[in-house]
């Protein structure tokens, strides 16, 4: 959830391992590595976050993120079905990924 807007949903193990949404991803990139021989991945948002009294149109992520287009400061994306009932809510989630995640369970 970021600013009061679900932006992604799925089981335990589809946001641990596959994490579509850039928000989620920054989330778990924030994570510390408990081997300091392994630095995590890093994805740092940068600008304001988004008021929750004002929100701004279109995606509420749109201000801080990476894959943010002229769409995006203009139409609220809908959480649309990545399968297996993971959901994600961002109109370039499938360009690209932002990075990969590790392998190895949780």
């Amino acid at each position: 959830m970021y600013v009061g807007k679900i932006v992604e949903t799925g089981s335990v193990e589809d946001i641990f391992t596959d994490p579509q949404h850039p928000y989620t991803q920054a989330l778990l990139a924030a994570v510390p590595e408990a081997d300091p021989q392994k630095p995590p991945p890093r994805l740092t948002l940068k600008g304001e976050v988004s008021s929750p009294i004002d929100p701004p149109p279109g995606c509420r992520l749109n201000g801080r993120c990476p894959l943010a287009t002229a769409m995006c400061a203009q139409v609220s994306p809908a959480l649309t079905d990545r399968g297996g009932e993971h959901y994600v809510a961002c109109h370039n989630v499938w360009e690209k990924a932002l990075f990969q995640m590790p392998a190895e369970p949780l």
